[in-house]
């Protein structure tokens, strides 16, 4: 049932104009249903009022005498004008051409229909009354409605701004201890700043130390480099090889050597210049490589002894067979100390 047809059926019990199956549904509804029965006692009260604001009417004294002669009068003519039986009953002369017509008697309104009209039009305004009164009552419960949801919104909200009051204490002492704690940051953050900046100073220092003593040492080696590294000039031992200029570059500690030649004799295909380091604790010169020549007759060669030697004495260049030789066999045409 929509609540349309429930105010309906209200309205309709309250005016006491119900029968049958759907008085007794109403009757169920209001003695089951609060809300029902509050709406019905409603309308039931606004009836009255109703009623109440609708004047009596009271008859005149000669009311009853008169309804009482008339009844009396009526009764007696019918009893006279009942034609006997077999009688034919003449019916009423015409009236003359020139008469003017009959005028019919005006209507007169009897005191019960009087009142019966103002009991029906004191219904149907309270028929009106209840239906403005409940599509006035419809309106308020909706605006009812309408104000209890704002009143739901309203108290959330106010539950909450009283929750967030309620934190304003706490969210101001975790704002001091940020605040606090951003203050000890930035005081650390500027100690290590100048710490940084002591170190930077340090580094520098230590860097410009640093250079120094690579230049320190750079010199020390070279001096050191310089102490142990002997220069040879090789003679020639042999007519032929007077033109020719060989000097070596000896490192007493790494126990290699550089030799740069200009000027000796091209060889055949069979024969290659041989380079030899003499250590005075071998019986045998020791072999360092073959030289390779360009077309001038120019060579600049690293050599590193094949065997350990505990001394340089001498260097030598030998003509040996193609490829070399373990153990000299050609001649000497070079050597020095």
């Amino acid at each position: 049932m929509t609540p349309e047809q429930r105010e309906e059926l209200a309205a309709l019990l309250a005016l006491d104009c119900l029968e049958g199956d759907e008085l007794e549904q109403a009757l169920r509804l209001r003695r089951d249903d609060p809300e029902f029965a509050a709406l019905v006692d409603e309308l039931e009260q606004t009836a009255m009022l109703m009623v109440e604001t609708v004047a009596p009417v009271t008859p005149a004294p000669a009311l009853k005498r008169r309804l009482l002669e008339q009844l009396e009068a009526e009764s007696a003519t019918g009893a006279d004008d009942l034609p006997a039986p077999g009688k034919v009953v003449g019916l009423p002369a015409a009236a003359p051409a020139n008469s003017p017509p009959p005028v019919a008697p005006a209507p007169t309104v009897d005191a019960p229909f009087r009142a019966s009209w103002i009991g029906w039009a004191a219904a149907l305004a309270l028929a009106l009354a209840t239906g403005w009164l409940l599509a006035d009552r419809r309106q308020l419960l909706e605006s009812n409605d309408r104000l209890a949801d704002s009143e739901a919104e309203t108290r959330a909200a106010l539950v909450e701004a009283e929750l967030q009051l309620q934190q304003v204490p706490q969210l101001q002492g975790q704002l001091a201890a940020a605040r606090s704690e951003l203050a000890e940051t930035e005081r650390r953050s500027q100690e290590l700043a100048a710490m940084l900046d002591d170190r930077e100073m340090e580094l520098a220092i230590a860097t410009a130390e640093l250079e120094d003593s690579a230049t320190e040492l750079a010199r020390l080696r070279q001096r050191d480099q310089l102490a142990r590294t002997r220069i040879a000039s090789l003679e020639a031992t042999l007519e032929a090889y007077q033109t020719a200029r060989v000097v070596v570059i000896w490192d007493e500690e790494t126990k290699r050597g550089v030799v740069q030649i200009e000027g000796l004799p091209e060889l055949d295909a069979e024969q290659d210049y041989q380079f030899w380091v003499v250590d005075p604790n071998q019986e045998q010169p020791v072999d360092a490589g073959t030289i390779e020549l360009d077309e001038t007759g120019s060579a600049r060669v690293d050599f590193e002894p094949r065997r350990p030697i505990a001394e340089a004495a001498m260097f030598a260049i030998s003509i040996e067979a193609a490829g070399g030789v373990p153990f000299n066999e050609g001649p000497i045409v070079l050597a020095g100390r």
